[in-house]
């Protein structure tokens, strides 16, 4: 196809090419010069069809012009085929004209059928001129697919087909288990299962049929449009046969009885619960669902509690419960769900409670703290804590202990494997200060850290303080508490200690000095001075150094 189209204009106008039912198909091609445009698509098919608009524009103004292109081939499929009015041996199709008609009138449609149990279609009819069809001759309870075509004078279209299958329509199947729900000496309620099909069309309602013992006529009791009902007006003492059909617009359904017949009393029965389970796990996240047989006559008021305290509904927690049974419902479960919640039955005969524990599988809450300082020494410290009060709804794997120097931001692991809720911290450095944090660890991940007050590693002795002002506490002539303070002086000097020939021995009781190899001037007058609090005692002690007298003999000897 190739669309050109001259214009003028000062100054030279932009050109745009559109399509009216939507964009412009990709393949085509808009080549446009200082007086002409072309708008070109190769190889059209009948999607190519339509209103095509030019739009020139300049400061003087804009212009557009359209052309209307049919591309003549075979139509597009017909628009929106239901299937209305579906009876036991016939339907009725309706539908909408193509949006395509394939550049030529629609002479008429073609009708076809198709059974489940076949991948052929048949001709139903090929010369339909309107846009809806009454197809009789089916079979009652077949399952039918049902599909149109259109045709023009190059040939028949694309078909549409229904979406789902029909079964022509029948009485419905019958209804599931029937359940007596409550007795009384003039009344039965009843309760049941939705058909598995309804045969083709709405069920309307359900039928009550009676029969009392002894009698071979079955009459209608009640009707109710949901899946339960009551029948009144029994005699008491009496024994009573029930059973319960579904009806559509086609009839009644085959009935189902209940198993067994009914003695018109007031029966009694315990509230009670059917226990499946009483803990229920999950991850955080997840939905919980929670149902559970109730038992009791007459119908027990069910109460749900949790901690102790009446259970409040919310967007994510519900709570329903039926004659027969009670449900809890949790969406998206989180840690705050975790918990006891008791279910309670309350009648006039009594009352039932169970137990129920919900675990949510996560990761741990922090340890107990505070992080204890046990011991302190220059180069480790002892640390302990307790378990996490949240275990995460399982067992805690091991702690994470880390530690960091208070100068810097940076922690470091001391270790990931402990397995108790102590540990000695070794290798740390004399004088610097410490923090510590733990953690708890479970399957599910790692918990949140408790931080411990910051503490100096060193010794946990310090070097003493100056002594008190010394006591006298007992004194004899030959020795007194506390003991003096011992000087030797002589000539008035205190004697040096360190002199090689003078040696001073003290010892609790007495002193002595010791003048080794004696010579002239190592004579003299020598004082002991004792001093302590309670005073000085200077003793003194006078000698003479002896020296040999030499004579002449003896030098020459």
């Amino acid at each position: 196809m190739r669309i050109c189209v001259p214009f003028k204009g000062r100054p030279t106008p932009d050109v745009s090419w559109a399509k009216e039912d939507g964009e412009l198909p990709s393949k085509a091609q808009i080549e446009t010069a200082e007086h002409f445009t072309q708008l070109s698509i190769d190889i059209c098919d009948k999607y190519d069809a339509g209103k095509y608009i030019l739009n020139v524009a300049n400061s003087a103004g804009s212009k557009s012009a359209f052309v209307s292109v049919k591309v003549l081939d075979t139509p597009g499929a017909p628009l929106n085929l239901k299937v209305k009015d579906i009876k036991r041996e016939s339907v009725t199709l309706t539908w909408e004209p193509p949006v395509i008609d394939g550049g030529s009138r629609i002479k008429n449609y073609l009708v076809e059928k198709r059974e489940s149990t076949r991948k052929v279609y048949s001709n139903v009819d090929n010369k339909c001129t309107k846009t809806s069809y009454r197809i009789t001759g089916l079979t009652e309870g077949t399952i039918y697919y049902f599909r149109v075509l259109a045709e023009n004078e190059f040939g028949v279209g694309q078909p549409v087909e229904t979406k789902e299958s029909v079964k022509t329509s029948e009485p419905p199947l019958s209804v599931g288990k029937v359940n007596l729900t409550e007795v009384t000496k003039t009344t039965a309620s009843l309760s049941w299962e939705k058909p598995v099909h309804d045969g083709g069309s709405r069920i309307i309602g359900y039928y009550i049929e009676m029969q009392p013992m002894g009698s071979e006529e079955w009459v209608v009791a009640a009707t109710t449009k949901t899946c339960e009902g009551t029948v009144t007006g029994l005699s008491a003492g009496h024994e009573y046969l029930f059973r319960v059909s579904a009806f559509n617009e086609k009839g009644k359904s085959d009935p189902r009885p209940l198993a067994a017949a009914v003695t018109a009393k007031d029966v009694t029965v315990e509230p009670g619960f059917k226990m499946r389970f009483n803990t229920y796990s999950l991850q955080q996240g997840e939905d919980l669902k929670i149902e559970i047989p109730v038992l009791g006559r007459p119908v027990p008021k069910v109460e749900w509690k949790k901690e102790g305290q009446l259970l409040k509904e919310t967007t994510r927690i519900n709570v329903s419960s039926t004659p027969s049974s009670t449900k809890l419902v949790i969406k998206d479960a989180s840690k705050e769900d975790a918990g006891k919640y008791t279910i309670t039955a309350t009648s006039s005969i009594g009352t039932a409670t169970e137990e129920i524990t919900v675990i949510i599988l996560d990761k741990p809450g922090p340890p107990t703290g505070p992080v204890k300082i046990d011991e302190v020494s220059s180069n480790f410290v002892t640390l302990s804590w307790e378990p996490p009060e949240y275990t995460g709804g399982c067992q805690i794997n091991n702690y994470i202990v880390e530690k960091r120097d208070t100068t810097t931001t940076v922690w470091q692991i001391v270790s990931a494997t402990i397995a108790r809720t102590t540990i000695k911290v070794s290798n740390l450095k004399t004088g610097t200060e410490y923090q510590f944090r733990v953690s708890a660890e479970n399957r599910y991940g790692k918990s949140s850290a408790i931080v411990s007050p910051a503490v100096v590693a060193k010794y946990p002795f310090s070097e003493p303080s100056a002594p008190g002002i010394p006591v006298i506490t007992s004194a004899t002539k030959e020795n007194m508490v506390p003991l003096p303070e011992v000087t030797w002086l002589k000539d008035g000097k205190e004697i040096d200690k360190a002199t090689a020939r003078m040696e001073i021995k003290t010892t609790l009781t007495r002193t002595i000095l010791t003048v080794k190899d004696c010579i002239r001037v190592d004579g003299g007058h020598f004082v002991l001075k004792l001093v302590n609090v309670g005073g000085v005692k200077m003793i003194p002690r006078s000698t003479t150094l002896l020296i040999p007298k030499v004579t002449r003999d003896d030098c020459g000897k």
